[in-house]
């Protein structure tokens, strides 16, 4: 290896321009002196002179030379010495690094117990989420991290605490912390608000909104104090300036129903059908479609019920008929307006048939009824399924009255005589209760054997002197699904429902209906059937 003196560069480059330039000044002032005095100039000393000064231009250029390999050999020195630093501080950062990550995946399985505990808690029903964020380890700071879902309509709460160093996690209910604030809907904070009066003085909490076409369904939690939910009721009413529903939504909850400003009247979707089925879709409610099986043994007759003018026809009676038609089942439907049946009549094949004829197609299913009893399983398959719908009960007796009356006119005793009054009061009489005994035995025995009875009625009181076209308790009792639109009192609710009437009387009208089928309870927003208007 070819070593390098600064020495050596320095000294020749000196001494070959310093002999140079001495003789060149030398030799030309000489030649000015002799080229004025009596000598010439020898021509080997400008020669030598000439020799001097290029070996002095030699000896320079090598020192430059020299200078620069020496640079370069002492930058490389340099850059492998700043390499071989760098290796070694990221070598030592690594292993730092690695030291640390072992740490931090100790403590991370020390605390896994808790996070467990911790989703424990929150599945088993713990109403907020909270964190107790302590870690374990000298000098280590851990962070746990722990989602919690609010059952809340289309909200979501994250929850982030930053552990605290040398401090053990402890996981206690009564040492929870809230950690984020929920943002409650104007409803919710509305309620609460009613809650909160000195004469209410109800402990809710609020859990979730549901909404229906119709209506908002607010959802709270209750411990204590549902006989207080009449009061609660009637004050929500003042507060929001209309009908307000409250009631049990299960086990220490309640539910606070609030009228949609902005309504929806849902239309009755395109969807396949069943032939020969009975399917009746109905609406919507909060879980989606509400829907009733006629084929059931539970709902095989149905009765609805309510004031006029509250979309009992239209929005109620109207997509029973519709489903049942697209099914394939024959449906008569008796009293109520033409022009309300008119689609359905002219694209779907309804029989519509007036008043006076009730008690006609009533002793026709009846006697369908007996007959069809004593038929096997494979006969009744090849039996259409029919249905009789009385859209107003008490206009269909006092028209059966009136035919009675008519026909008692022309009828005479066995001696030609004309009957008496006493005998035609016993015959009109005896018309309309053979009437109610038909549609009796309908509700009895036709849904095993396809033959199903929907009455609609204004008039909820029971059969009396006081109520000549009141619903018999016989006819009553064989309708076991129960529909009602909105209600004058909680008494005529009660009459249709067979349960609270004040739900049916704070119904809003327009298709605003509530359902009872045995265990089922369903307030929903009736169809319509756009192509009927």
């Amino acid at each position: 290896m070819e070593k390098v003196s600064v020495t050596k560069a320095d000294l020749s480059q000196a001494i070959g321009m310093g002999i140079g330039t001495c003789l060149l000044v030398l030799t030309t002032t000489g030649a000015l002196i002799n080229t004025h005095g009596i000598r010439h100039v020898k021509p080997w000393k400008l020669a030598a002179a000439i020799a001097l000064i290029g070996l002095g231009a030699v000896g320079a250029k090598q020192g430059k030379e020299l200078d620069e390999k020496l640079y370069k050999r002492r930058s490389s020195d340099v850059a492998k010495i700043a390499s071989f630093d760098m290796d070694n501080e990221q070598h030592l950062h690594q292993l730092e690094a690695q030291a640390q990550m072992a740490q931090v995946v100790q403590a991370a399985k020390s605390i896994q117990p808790y996070v467990e505990q911790l989703k424990q808690l929150r599945e088993s029903g713990v109403p907020f989420a909270y964190l107790a964020s302590m870690a374990t380890g000298e000098g280590i700071q851990g962070i746990i991290r722990y989602e919690a879902m609010r059952e809340a309509h289309d909200e979501q709460i994250r929850i982030e605490q930053t552990m605290l160093p040398q401090q053990q996690v402890v996981v206690q209910q009564e040492q929870h912390q809230e950690i984020h604030q929920v943002v409650l809907p104007e409803n919710a904070t509305r309620i609460l608000r009613v809650a909160e009066l000195p004469k209410i003085q109800l402990s809710l909490d609020w859990e979730k909104s549901l909404e229906a076409p119709n209506i908002i369904r607010e959802i709270f939690s209750l411990p204590s104090g549902i006989d207080k939910l009449k009061a609660f009721e009637s004050e929500l009413a003042l507060e929001f300036g209309q009908n307000i529903i409250c009631g049990v939504a299960g086990a220490g909850q309640i539910f606070v129903e609030i009228p949609r400003s902005d309504r929806v009247f849902p239309q009755v979707p395109d969807q396949q059908w069943e032939q020969g089925g009975a399917k009746i879709i109905l609406g919507e409610n909060t879980k989606g479609q509400v829907a009733l099986d006629l084929t059931s043994d539970i709902s095989p007759h149905l009765l609805i019920g309510g004031m006029t003018r509250q979309g009992k026809t239209m929005s109620v009676l109207y997509p029973i008929v519709y489903s049942l038609l697209k099914q394939g089942c024959e449906v008569i439907v008796v009293g109520g307006k033409v022009k309300d049946y008119e689609y359905l009549i002219d694209n779907h094949g309804l029989k519509f048939e007036d008043n006076e004829f009730a008690h006609v197609y009533a002793a026709d299913f009846a006697r369908e009824c007996d007959v069809q009893r004593k038929f096997s399983t494979e006969q009744l398959k090849s039996v259409q399924r029919r249905v009789l719908v009385i859209d107003e009960y008490s206009s269909t007796v006092r028209a059966t009255y009136k035919e009675a009356q008519r026909l008692v006119e022309r009828m005479s005793n066995d001696n030609g005589e004309p009957l008496k009054p006493a005998e035609r009061k016993r015959f009109i009489a005896q018309m309309v209760e053979e009437y109610d005994q038909n549609l009796s035995e309908i509700g009895r025995i036709g849904g095993g054997i396809k033959r199903h009875l929907v009455i609609a009625t204004q008039r909820t009181a029971l059969r009396s002197d006081r109520d000549p076209d009141g619903i018999p308790t016989t006819v009553r009792a064989n309708l076991a699904a129960r529909i009602a639109v909105r209600c004058r009192d909680s008494t005529e609710g009660d009459m249709i429902l067979g349960c609270d009437g004040n739900i049916a009387a704070g119904l809003l009208g327009k298709g605003d209906a509530y359902l009872v089928a045995n265990d089922v309870s369903e307030r929903y927003q009736g169809y319509c059937i756009p192509q009927a208007f």
